[in-house]
């Protein structure tokens, strides 16, 4: 019964994931457990490196498709995430950059999720 919040990072896209319990063979399950913020990278490459020729919004797609449990999913832009937690809610902002063969910080955008307090479950800010 934890309020339970994840942060990870290792695949370089940008996510939000409503973890569900789920046992071998199952997909994710209506019985939430958290939820997880998955950061991208600034510089490293993510999918869109590795999978040339397809559309990155045809990745997010795919990823969406066998993965039930994700609320959110960006594949092709570079970036990083950022967690404003209270006592209420925790807000996750995924923060866009605008260039990154240049120095600065512009951003091109930013999506924000969150989570309230005893919910387990991502909405849209």
């Amino acid at each position: 019964d934890a309020d339970l919040v994840v942060l990870s990072g290792d695949s370089h896209n940008a996510w939000g994931y409503n973890l569900g319990e789920r046992g071998p063979g199952q997909g994710d399950s209506k019985h939430r457990v958290g939820v997880e913020f998955a950061g991208h990278s600034v510089t490293s490459p993510g999918f869109e490196a590795y999978a040339k020729g397809v559309p990155p919004a045809d990745i997010a797609r795919a990823l969406r498709a066998v993965n039930p449990g994700m609320a959110f999913c960006d594949t092709s832009q570079r970036g990083y995430v950022s967690l404003e937690v209270t006592p209420q809610q925790v807000a996750g902002s995924w923060h866009f950059m605008k260039d990154i063969r240049t120095r600065t910080t512009d951003l091109a955008g930013t999506h924000r999720m969150t989570v309230q307090r005893g919910a387990k479950l991502l909405q849209n800010a």
